[in-house]
């Protein structure tokens, strides 16, 4: 961004991914431009210190101990300069039985929509929704964590739901269940220009019945497409 924190059509902006409250990412695409954050082997290399969040209580604690039977989270939120995106995401549940952990359910790929004004960032906002599964299937699950009772209750309807990996998630699962982010922009820019890239969003992608741009762009994410390697992260650009 520019001198002033303006964002500027063509020119870098900054997107920080905050993991379970503890571990953070910074992401630098191009306003306007649409582009994807993806957190390599999430399940396994996330930065040391990260914790899971426990259901029920919303304890923070170390996924390397020895922990009691139960339902655990890893949750991340989104942030463009001071402004986030609220409430948290699921990206994992981790089911723990007998000692033994199990990520019941994943949910790979959100969308998020930036909404700027004159160059100034005025929310960001999920595009929530079950686009490409069945809305009344079993892979269309609740999304958000409700901090008032710790948990991740699957509501009704297509509000706060998305599509989770139709396949269980290990530690050495390939980047289909790789945490992936796609940023897109709408408003105007510190020159008064339009953003355009919103109309990428997934929702719009399902209204005009594109649904194999969908599979094409996710698989070019999970390859590695056109990306640029930072420090325990994958930026994907140009998509």
């Amino acid at each position: 961004m520019p001198a002033g924190g303006k964002i500027t059509i063509g020119e870098k902006a900054y997107l920080c991914i905050t993991i379970n409250g503890k571990s953070r990412a910074l992401f630098d695409p191009v306003a306007d431009k649409y582009s994807a954050f993806r957190l390599a082997s999430s399940r396994s290399s996330l930065p040391a210190g990260t914790p899971l969040i426990a259901q029920g209580t919303g304890a923070s604690v170390d996924p390397n101990s020895t922990l009691p039977d139960g339902e655990y989270f890893m949750l991340f939120d989104v942030a463009v300069g001071s402004i986030r995106a609220l409430p948290q995401k699921m990206y994992q549940r981790i089911t723990v039985s007998g000692g033994s952990a199990v990520a019941t359910t994943t949910i790979p790929v959100f969308t998020v929509v930036v909404a700027v004004e004159q160059g100034v960032p005025q929310s960001v906002v999920y595009d929530d929704g079950c686009y490409f599964c069945d809305e009344a299937g079993a892979s269309c699950v609740g999304n958000v964590f409700v901090n008032s009772t710790s948990t991740v209750p699957n509501t009704a309807g297509s509000a706060f739901r998305s599509c989770a990996s139709p396949t269980q998630c290990t530690s050495t699962s390939g980047g289909d269940c790789d945490l992936k982010i796609f940023v897109t922009w709408t408003g105007t820019d510190a020159n008064g220009a339009y953003f355009e890239s919103a109309n990428m969003r997934f929702s719009r992608f399902r209204q005009f019945g594109v649904g194999q741009y969908y599979d094409d762009v996710v698989s070019g994410v999970n390859a590695g497409v056109n990306q640029v390697i930072k420090t325990g992260t994958e930026v994907i650009n140009g998509l």
